[in-house]
């Protein structure tokens, strides 16, 4: 079991993850929230095409929040109650950011985000040998190995459709 080999060698418990992921899904909530504002004050349309995008980001991290809760980062309930108080607060924070300047709130979730990436990043160096040991949880297999990779394509601007098509093997993911 994935969640008892992660808490029991003290790895750093998904609770940290889960909590990222709760709150990685707001600015593009915040987003969306904005552009729809803006449009229906008839102040500027930014086209679709932007409004996929942060819906197909916040779906991806949907997932990510979906495969963290399977790993048991959500069975507490102070790490829920944390998590969804620190997320909403956080949305709040960006629309306001929003209001004064669509780019300040870019800038400030893109710091958020490389703070992630970072965490993300010294956990999987410290913990390389163990993640590749286990098997990924059934909703990782499902969202990046299933046939229906609803909206993947749609937040992989950087590249052509169906180029990036991740094999999950095990927690290990390079």
């Amino acid at each position: 079991d994935c969640t008892c080999a992660l808490t029991r060698r003290r790895i750093g418990p998904p609770q940290r993850f889960w909590f990222l992921e709760n709150v990685a899904r707001m600015p593009y909530f915040s987003y969306t929230t904005m552009l729809t504002l803006y449009e229906s004050l008839g102040w500027w349309r930014c086209g679709m095409d932007n409004r996929r995008i942060h819906f197909a980001e916040e779906w991806n991290e949907l997932q990510h929040l979906k495969i963290m809760e399977s790993l048991g980062g959500d069975q507490a309930w102070i790490d829920r109650f944390l998590g969804r108080h620190a997320a909403i607060f956080y949305f709040l924070i960006l629309n306001h950011l929003w209001l004064l300047s669509p780019a300040l709130a870019y800038n400030f979730s893109e710091l958020i985000e490389f703070h992630a990436v970072d965490t993300y990043g010294e956990f999987v160096d410290a913990n390389e040998e163990l993640l590749k040991s286990l098997p990924p949880p059934l909703e990782a297999l499902e969202y990046y190995n299933g046939s229906d990779l609803y909206l993947f394509d749609e937040f992989q601007t950087g590249r052509a459709p169906r180029s990036r098509r991740p094999q999950i093997k095990t927690l290990c993911v390079v």
